[in-house]
């Protein structure tokens, strides 16, 4: 596994002003540490999910101060989580939403790189935490070194082949002892805990490490790339509903994705909702609106044959 800073080192992009997720824990750290060695010009952004109370506030505080110690530019933004959660949409679900509309706003002008400190062992998580789930070889591998959003938001997580263990280790060896502790992901009521926690070091010590889980995360990460690019060129620029009929079912979620600037693929019972109303020969009525995720949601014209974004309406039919 390379150190933080060899991975920085290696990424095949030219040095660019790049905007960088500053959480204060051990990964963010590490990853904004190597980047100002590496001479990369960035700059900190730190999201406070105003949802651990003073703890949040001790975090923030950190960041600030770590920052001005070397001199890096820092910008802390508060995110109202509690007060944008949509209808069954989690905690975690809504940060994440939420700061990706936060990056996307950042980054509209000057296109910025934005860089995230996912490491291997987040990657192993996901994996798992999709399987549970049930998803798509696009959505176990939801985390990829490099991704360019359909908007053009541009996200990089060069730490993807390091341990957490080897991030700490990096930051000791350069005199950062200590970080921030998030006390909740050491708690047992949520999956990705239980996954982090208990899965994923009974998995390594009972089979000899974790060798096995990244050859197959990037083996799927070859086939969602491949799966990707072919989804982009399944619809002409105009479709109708007879281009939509003809989309294979492995292509259906990733167009959808794709063509309507989602962060994840609606969920199975959505997108099987979608081809089901684009196969009927006698729609319950015209202009039905489906939701689709993240506030958006796709109206179907049968007398038109389009299916196109809409603004949500007053009283959407669930």
């Amino acid at each position: 596994m390379p150190s933080p800073l060899d991975a920085i080192r290696s990424l095949p992009l030219p040095k660019e002003k790049s905007l960088v997720g500053f959480s204060g824990g051990a990964d963010s750290t590490a990853l904004l540490l190597a980047l100002h060695l590496a001479g990369w010009p960035v700059s900190a952004v730190h999201f406070n999910h105003q949802l651990r109370g003073a703890s949040s506030t001790a975090d923030a505080r950190y960041c600030r101060q770590f920052c001005k110690d070397r001199g890096i530019p820092f910008r802390c933004i508060r995110l109202d989580v509690l007060g944008s959660r949509q209808k069954g949409e989690s905690l975690e679900s809504c940060a994440r939403r939420l700061r990706l509309e936060k990056w996307r706003e950042l980054t509209s002008q000057k296109h910025q790189l934005v860089f995230l400190a996912h490491h291997g062992d987040d990657a192993a998580e996901e994996l798992f935490l999709r399987i549970l789930r049930g998803g798509s070889s696009s959505g176990l591998t939801g985390l990829r070194e490099y991704r360019v959003l359909e908007d053009g938001t541009r996200l990089a997580r060069p730490l993807l082949h390091c341990r957490k263990s080897d991030l700490e280790e990096f930051l000791t060896s350069h005199g950062v002892l200590e970080w921030c502790l998030d006390e909740t992901n050491s708690l047992p009521n949520c999956n990705r805990n239980r996954i982090r926690n208990l899965l994923l070091p009974w998995w390594r010590e009972s089979f000899g490490g974790d060798s096995g889980i990244h050859a197959t995360l990037e083996a799927l990460r070859e086939d969602a790339a491949f799966l990707e690019e072919a989804a982009r060129s399944a619809l002409p620029e105009k479709p109708g509903i007879s281009d939509w009929r003809a989309i294979p079912d492995a292509l259906f979620p990733r167009v959808i994705r794709i063509r309507f600037h989602l962060a994840m693929p609606p969920s199975r019972e959505t997108i099987a909702r979608i081809k089901r109303e684009l196969f009927a020969e006698h729609p319950g009525r015209n202009n039905l609106h489906i939701p689709i995720g993240e506030g958006k949601y796709l109206v179907l014209h049968h007398k038109k044959g389009l299916l196109e974004e809409k603004k949500p309406p007053a009283s959407p039919r669930q």
